[in-house]
């Protein structure tokens, strides 16, 4: 088994309610009485969001509706910016998420957004978000949501590995038995606890590349803000199980990222062990 010493630096998420009357199921252009909401998603990392017929956002209230579906009006289809939405009748403070799910997302009723445990790893720090991320946004006096894919209490872990395995990396697993690594995250920084049904473990999926000195490994995980101490990162490669150790503690702050580089060299028998050319200890 190979090790490797890794060690990080910082990158991320922030959010942002509704009323109004008109809405049918599926996208419309007419107005029947249901409620209307207007909504905006900041580009990611210069990635416009484009609206489509199939995006639809869901909503818990302090009235008791839980998950209520909205569906864009059709003017908006294709188009970025602020669009309209209908969908049933909302009341008191709002809180929505996107993208919508028939099987809900109860947690954002309790003002937390869910990072995942599992992720699909992306080419990128924004392919990785809009991949992976579920926007969260709380609604304002005058009926509007703001998503943002940075903000909030998440972060980037990015993870740059110079090596020389014999097959593509097909999995990264994070594993940090202080600090978790996902769970539902609350919007509100002084909440206790910040992170709720949490996981110590993340796994990355979908890797699929090469792992070289010529062809670095470049991965992101999306994690909650936090202290990580005695954080461990293993490589799934030709059936092969490659670890990474990080020694000391890793700070990935609300807003940043924690940037790790390591490079195998020999070791004393010959073997490669792993050390970090980038990156400091906290």
């Amino acid at each position: 088994m190979k090790k490797l010493l890794i060690a990080l630096v910082l990158f991320l998420p922030a959010l942002s309610c509704t009323k109004k009357p008109v809405v049918p199921d599926d996208p419309v252009n007419v107005d029947d009485g249901r409620t209307e909401i207007f909504a905006t998603v900041a580009d990611c990392s210069g990635q416009a969001f484009v609206w489509s017929s199939s995006t639809k956002i869901g909503i818990y209230d302090t009235e008791g509706h839980s998950n209520q579906r909205y569906t864009l009006k059709n003017e908006f289809i294709g188009k970025t910016g602020e669009a309209s939405l209908y969908g049933s009748t909302i009341g008191g403070a709002a809180v929505a998420y996107l993208p919508y799910s028939e099987k809900g997302c109860p947690c954002v009723a309790e003002h937390r957004q869910p990072v995942l445990s599992e992720q699909v790893a992306g080419a990128s720090a924004a392919e990785h978000l809009i991949l992976n991320t579920v926007l969260v946004a709380q609604g304002d006096d005058d009926g509007r949501f703001s998503f943002s894919y940075t903000g909030g209490n998440t972060g980037l872990i990015h993870l740059t590995v110079r090596a020389s395995l014999e097959a593509p990396v097909e999995k990264v697993i994070f594993h940090s038995p202080d600090a978790p690594l996902a769970g539902n995250v609350s919007l509100f920084a002084d909440a206790d606890p910040l992170v709720s049904e949490v996981s110590h473990y993340l796994t990355l999926t979908g890797v699929g590349r090469a792992c070289t000195e010529a062809s670095p490994l470049e991965v992101w995980a999306q994690v909650p803000s936090g202290v990580f101490g005695h954080l461990t990162i293993t490589l799934v490669s030709g059936g092969k199980m490659t670890t990474a150790i990080v020694e000391g503690k890793i700070t990935v702050p609300s807003g940043g990222s924690a940037d790790a580089v390591a490079e195998a060299v020999p070791n004393s028998s010959g073997n490669e062990d792993f050390t970090i050319i980038e990156g400091s200890y906290q």
